[in-house]
């Protein structure tokens, strides 16, 4: 039973990201972009200048240059999720602001014809950019139906979307040796190595989200109950020196298999400042005994938590097996 280790591997790899080439691409358009704005910027300092339509152009590049700088630095850091929600409402406001100024300073230049001599292309260019910023918007709420408008507005409050992050189960693997089935995701869940768990007889990573699950069944003979399952495994956690926080404990029936659902709120692993969600789902069977794992950041709990419904709901023995139960569990 060494599903705890599974975790605090797993969670270390999550929270330390190296430093990588992926970092240049957008610190290169961030300078690209910080030049623009101070060539612009100069352009306030001339005179009959058309200060709404300079300003237009600013504002919209002064949020591709937040955005570049942010995922410069999530590329080499772990920034806190706020940013990445920062980063998005900057991106709407900003835009909209520029769209708005644009026209107000192009306006003021048609009204009043030689009274500005500078600022009338910094407006155009802003209407133009910010113009495809606002149509490619609008295409996605009208023409990507409910789904595609659930992913935009879950993006913008800083979430996934159910829809994007559930696991798309298509088809249903036979283990014979442990007697059972369970479902295979066709997206946008991936097979991860099991040679770092080769007791798992699956294992699998969501990357959008860094969350994690894993499947171990154990011949057990009837030797072990979930209750005594979960004993063992809260003894696990305790020698590690885990925070965990209970968060629920119920029994669940799977077909006609009876588990037991642990949900907890982990902090302290691996040296981190990450809070985990984590559900483990224990059944103990007169063939086997099987503990089925979901784990990944407490903020995309909801996701995790409805992928786990998603996975157990495919899961089924091969051949009827009962549960075990001691008389005092009875």
């Amino acid at each position: 039973m060494n599903r705890l280790s599974i975790l605090a591997e797993s969670i270390a790899l999550m929270a330390g990201k190296a430093a990588s080439w992926k970092w240049i691409l957008p610190m290169v358009l961030a300078l690209v972009i910080l030049g623009a704005m101070v060539a612009v910027f100069q352009t306030l300092r001339r005179w009959r200048v058309n200060r709404s339509a300079v300003w237009a152009l600013l504002l919209f590049l002064g949020a591709w240059l937040f955005s570049m700088g942010l995922a410069a630095l999530q590329a080499v850091l772990q920034v806190p999720a706020i940013f990445e929600v920062v980063r998005r409402w900057l991106q709407l406001i900003l835009t909209l602001a520029s769209t708005v100024l644009a026209v107000t300073g192009l306006m003021k230049s048609a009204r009043s014809p030689g009274k500005y001599a500078y600022g009338r292309a910094q407006g155009i260019w802003a209407l133009v950019l910010s113009g495809i910023m606002n149509t490619a918007l609008l295409g996605v709420l009208i023409g990507t139906g409910p789904k595609g408008r659930e992913k935009w507005i879950a993006a913008l409050l800083g979430r996934k979307a159910l829809s994007e992050a559930v696991p798309v189960l298509t088809g249903t693997a036979e283990i014979t040796e442990f007697n059972f089935r369970f479902g295979q995701p066709a997206g946008p869940w991936i097979p991860t190595p099991l040679e770092k768990n080769p007791v798992a007889q699956f294992e699998y990573c969501q990357p959008a989200i860094g969350a994690f699950v894993a499947v171990i069944a154990e011949r057990s003979d009837g030797l072990m109950t979930r209750q005594e399952m979960r004993g063992l495994l809260e003894s696990y956690q305790k020698s590690r020196g885990i925070s965990l926080t209970p968060v629920s404990e119920e029994d669940r029936k799977v077909e006609e298999t009876t588990f037991l659902r642990v949900v907890t709120k982990v902090e302290g692993m691996a040296g981190t400042a990450l809070t985990v969600y984590h559900e483990t789902w224990l059944a103990g069977t007169t063939d086997c005994s099987y503990q089925l794992s979901f784990w990944g950041p407490w903020e995309h709990r909801e996701i995790l938590a409805a992928s786990a419904k998603a996975w157990m709901d495919s899961f089924s023995l091969i051949w009827p097996a009962p549960d075990v139960v001691r008389k005092e569990e009875r």
